[in-house]
Formats: C-alpha cells, sequence, structure tokens
C-alpha cells in the first residue's frame, strides 16, 4: 500500500487504481491530490489477492481484475479507511475516489457501511454489467448511496455507452446524499489521469479536479460539524 502524507490535515483521500494497477501515472496524480492539501492512500486491489500491484499487459490485467471479489475490496478498503499509526485527534474525514476500474470501486463504496465521507468516480465502467459477479452493476448501485457522490464521464466513451449514463443523469440530485454528475460529450475513457494517453484532456482534467475539490470540501464540512460540533467546523472553515 502506497501512502503520501502531507502535512496535518485531517481528510483521507482514498485513490483507487485503474485495471492497470499502481502506475507511475497514478503515482503522479496521487501527488496532485496531495498538493490539493489531502492525505493520500494508494492500495493495491491486486496486492490483497497476491497478485503484483502493478499489471504489465492487458492479458495480465484481465486476469488480475478477474481475482476481485467482493470481499477482497472490502478487505483493501477496510485497510486503507486507516494509516499505520492513525492521525492525531478526531476521526479523520475519509473519502474515496478512483479512475476507470477503481472509480467502479469508488461508486460501490459509497453504498457500503464502509465510513467514508464523499465518494468521486472518474469514468468508471460496469454500469450495465459488472465487471465482478458478487457485485451489482453501476447503475442498480446509485439507489443505494450513503455518501455524497460525484460521477465525471466522458460521452464517447465505449465503457459508459449513452443509454447507461442516461440513467445515471436521471439520478442526479441535491438532497442528501447528493449526487452530481458530469459528462463531457466530446470526451472518450482515460481523459483525466495519465497526461501521456492520446485520449487525455488537460482542460477536463482540470475541470474535473476543481469540481472534485470542492464536491470533497463540502464532504468534510459535513464531517466536522458531526465530529467536531458546528462552532469547531466553523472554525475550520475560515483557517
Amino acid at each position: 500500500m502506497l501512502h503520501v502524507s502531507t502535512a496535518s490535515t485531517q481528510h483521507v483521500l482514498i485513490l483507487c487504481h485503474e485495471i492497470w494497477g499502481i502506475t507511475p501515472a497514478l503515482r503522479a496524480k496521487a501527488a496532485t491530490w496531495r498538493q490539493h492539501g489531502f492525505h493520500v492512500v494508494v492500495p493495491s486491489f491486486y496486492e490483497t489477492v497476491g497478485l503484483p500491484a502493478h499489471a504489465p499487459d492487458e492479458a495480465a490485467a484481465f486476469r488480475a481484475r478477474a481475482a476481485l471479489s467482493r470481499s477482497s475490496i472490502t478487505a483493501t478498503l477496510t485497510a486503507a479507511i486507516t494509516p499505520p499509526g492513525g492521525l492525531p485527534g478526531p476521526p479523520p474525514c475519509t473519502s474515496v475516489l478512483g479512475y476507470s476500474m477503481g472509480g467502479s470501486i469508488a461508486l460501490w463504496a459509497a453504498t457500503t457501511d464502509l465510513p467514508l465521507a464523499a465518494s468521486v468516480t472518474f469514468y468508471g465502467g460496469g454500469l450495465e454489467v459488472s465487471p465482478w459477479p458478487d457485485l451489482a452493476p453501476g447503475v442498480e448501485l446509485l439507489d443505494e448511496l450513503r455518501v455524497p457522490w460525484l460521477g465525471l464521464y466522458g460521452g464517447r466513451d465505449p465503457l459508459t455507452p449513452p443509454a447507461a449514463l442516461a440513467r445515471v443523469m436521471e439520478c442526479r440530485r441535491v438532497g442528501e446524499p447528493t449526487v452530481e454528475v458530469h459528462v463531457y460529450p466530446e470526451l472518450e475513457h482515460a481523459f483525466a489521469l495519465d497526461a501521456t494517453d492520446a485520449r487525455h484532456s488537460a482542460s477536463a482534467t482540470e475541470e474535473c479536479e476543481r469540481l472534485t475539490v470542492e464536491h470533497l470540501r463540502s464532504a468534510e464540512l459535513l464531517h466536522n460539524e458531526k465530529h467536531l460540533g458546528p462552532t469547531r467546523s466553523s472554525a475550520t472553515r475560515q483557517v
């Protein structure tokens, strides 16, 4: 498990990897989220089932994904919730964010009883058919959300067909928990992680990261009000 710590933050961000595992691009993105002020934890879902943290080719990647299950994913997330040694003070605000396969995991995690404050999905597939037999498809999970969720998708992504995205868009709401969805009509899959990927969009990445920070900070305020009380939470907002 890779930990990218930042000074004295009380917001832990669990960063869930793509089908390729923990790649240099994901490590770089972990540093980006650290710069936004989060304590970043990057767990390896593959190491939990005894496989290398990085899949070197497509065949290995699909074998590794197939080896995952509800129990192994839950175990990985549970281990990532509290970093070794913990953080000082009250329970840290913990959110989950994932890209592609990790985005599917982040959506599912938002429906569980894991102690999460918020969830963010970057173009997670499996909306109509889950890659894991013991996890429901994404569109079926949207009615079970327990924490605020932000979904970010490309309109030309073959892994998230238009009919599925339409169903996701129908689930947007401002009530608790909030469901916020943004679809970028001209973008394909993988537009926001690896800058060397031909599908990458720098402008969309910048916007999505801004939306993500706003989403996570809003959830952090709710967390602080619950665990610190309105007075101390307000003081935290002013710092």
